[in-house]
C-alpha cells in the first residue's frame, strides 16, 4: 500500500541525509548523494538502485525523481570534510508537486553542532529575511516583534540560498518553473526542521518581491524535530503566510502542514524556549525526572546544568515556536530504535530490527551515559519513523569493512 503525501514527503527528507558519515570534497559528496538518491555505483563497488527506485512503489506517486541538485556544501573554508548542508528537489509530474528536501544536522560535522545549531545568542540574531551571504555581527538584542532568526539558522539559510545546480540557485530554479496548479513543499528533520520553514518563508519573500506567479497558498512545510529558528516576530510572519490546520484537526496527527512535528522524548524541539520542561530535580536531588525518564544524580545533574546553560544562552531572544505548543502538542510513541546489520561486503541486511527500549523510572533509573545516549538517539531519530508509520528505506552500501 502506498504512503500518503505526508509520509512520502517525510521519507524524502530522510533521504537527504544518506551521506552524513561520508567525507570528501563538496563535489565528491554531491556525486555520492546523487548515487544515493538516483542510483549508480555504491562505495563498495556494487550497483545501487537509489532511494527513488527502492521506494517508488511505496511513495504517493511513482514518478518522483530528482529535478534540481542534489547539492552539498562543506564548512566555510574547507576543501574536504563532512557535509555541512545538503539539499535537493524532487518532482512528480502526475501530482505537479515539488519537494525541497534539506539534510539534518550531520552528527560528524563540528561546524553543524557549533555554528548551525548552537549559535543562538540574541546579540548575534539576524534580521529576517536573512541577508545573503550572511555575516555574523554583534548588536543589541532585537525587539521581540521585529522578525529575527538565530545566527545559526541564518548561516544555514545563507548556505542553502547560495547553492547552485546546473548554474541555477534554488530560487532561480523555482522562478523558471510554471507554477500553474503546482504544489511546493519544504521539508527537513532536526537542523532542517528549523531550516525548512525558514527557507520556505525566505524563498516566498524573494518570489513575491520578484513578482513571481507562485502564491503562498501553493507552498507547504513539513518540518520535524526542529529547534525554534527565530523570535516572536518571525513566528508571527511565518504563521501569517503559512497558516496551519487550526488546532491540529487533521488525522492522523502527522497530516498537518506548516507545523513542527515533535516527539515529547526529544530534547531538540524544546530548544530554544521550552528547555525548562525537559528535566527537574526531585526533592532529595538524588534523582531527576526528565523527558527520557528518571535519571540518577551523576547523569541527571550535569544534564540539568547543560539545560540551564542553554536557557541562559538563548535569553532574551524571545524564541517562539512556529506552531503553538498547546495546539500541536508533542507526540508520544513507544521508545525504540532500528538495529542495522552490515554484511561483509558493505551492504546492509534489510529490513533492520526494531528494538524496544526500557522504561526508566524510580525502580530502573538511567545510570550511564550510554543509556542516555541511546534514549537521545531513539527519541530524535527512529521514533519519528514510528510516528509517521513508515519503514526506514534500504541503506546504500558502504565500503566493505576492513578485515582483521
Amino acid at each position: 500500500m502506498a504512503y500518503d503525501l505526508f509520509q512520502s514527503t517525510f521519507l524524502m527528507s530522510w533521504a537527504a541525509n544518506d551521506i552524513a558519515d561520508a567525507s570528501g570534497s563538496a563535489q565528491a559528496l554531491t556525486d555520492l548523494l546523487s548515487v544515493a538518491l538516483s542510483g549508480g555505483t555504491a562505495p563498495n563497488g556494487s550497483s545501487w538502485p537509489g532511494f527513488f527506485a527502492n521506494t517508488r512503489s511505496q511513495l504517493v506517486a511513482d514518478d518522483f525523481n530528482v529535478s534540481w541538485g542534489p547539492r552539498v556544501c562543506l564548512a566555510a573554508n574547507q576543501s574536504s570534510g563532512y557535509a555541512a548542508n545538503a539539499m535537493y528537489v524532487a518532482y512528480s509530474p502526475s501530482l505537479n508537486t515539488y519537494v525541497v528536501a534539506i539534510a539534518a544536522t550531520n552528527p560528524d560535522s563540528v561546524y553543524d553542532w557549533i555554528d548551525e545549531d548552537g549559535d543562538v545568542a540574541p546579540e548575534y540574531m539576524a534580521p529576517f529575511p536573512v541577508p545573503v551571504p550572511f555575516v555574523r555581527s554583534a548588536h543589541l538584542p532585537p525587539l521581540p516583534e521585529v522578525p529575527h532568526v538565530s545566527a545559526a539558522t541564518a548561516l544555514g539559510i545563507s548556505n542553502l540560498m547560495q547553492m547552485s545546480s546546473g548554474s541555477q540557485s534554488l530560487l532561480a530554479y523555482l522562478q523558471s518553473r510554471d507554477p500553474s496548479g503546482a504544489s511546493l513543499i519544504f521539508t527537513g528533520h532536526s537542523l532542517a526542521g528549523a531550516l525548512s520553514p525558514t527557507l520556505a518563508l525566505q524563498i516566498w519573500t524573494a518570489l513575491s518581491a520578484a513578482g513571481s506567479p507562485w502564491q503562498a497558498s501553493q507552498i507547504k512545510v513539513l518540518p520535524t524535530a526542529g529547534a525554534t529558528p527565530g523570535n516572536l516576530g518571525f513566528a508571527a510572519s511565518f504563521r501569517e503566510r503559512f497558516p496551519a490546520t487550526p488546532g491540529g484537526t487533521q488525522t492522523p496527527a502527522y497530516a498537518n502542514w506548516n507545523v513542527d512535528h515533535w516527539n515529547q522524548a526529544d530534547i531538540v524541539p524544546y530548544a530554544w524556549n521550552l528547555l525548562g520542561n525537559t528535566i527537574s530535580a526531585n526533592l532529595d536531588s538524588t534523582t531527576y525526572d526528565s523527558i527520557y525518564g528518571v535519571m540518577e544524580a551523576p547523569i541527571g545533574s550535569p544534564f540539568n546544568d547543560a539545560v540551564a546553560a542553554a536557557i541562559v544562552l538563548a535569553t532574551p531572544g524571545f524564541y517562539t515556536r512556529i506552531s503553538d505548543a498547546l495546539a500541536y502538542p508533542a507526540f508520544s510513541v513507544a521508545a525504540g530504535y532500528y538495529q542495522w546489520t552490515q554484511n561483509s561486503d558493505g551492504s546492509f541486511a534489510y529490513p533492520p530490527v526494531w528494538t524496544a527500549l526500557p522504561t526508566y523510572d524510580l525502580s530502573n533509573p538511567i545510570t550511564t551515559a550510554d543509556q542516555l545516549g541511546l534514549q537521545f538517539y531513539a527519541g530524535h531519530i527512529d521514533e519519528y519513523l514510528s510516528y509517521f508509520n513508515v519503514a526506514p528505506p534500504p541503506k546504500m552500501p558502504k565500503a566493505a569493512p576492513s578485515q582483521g
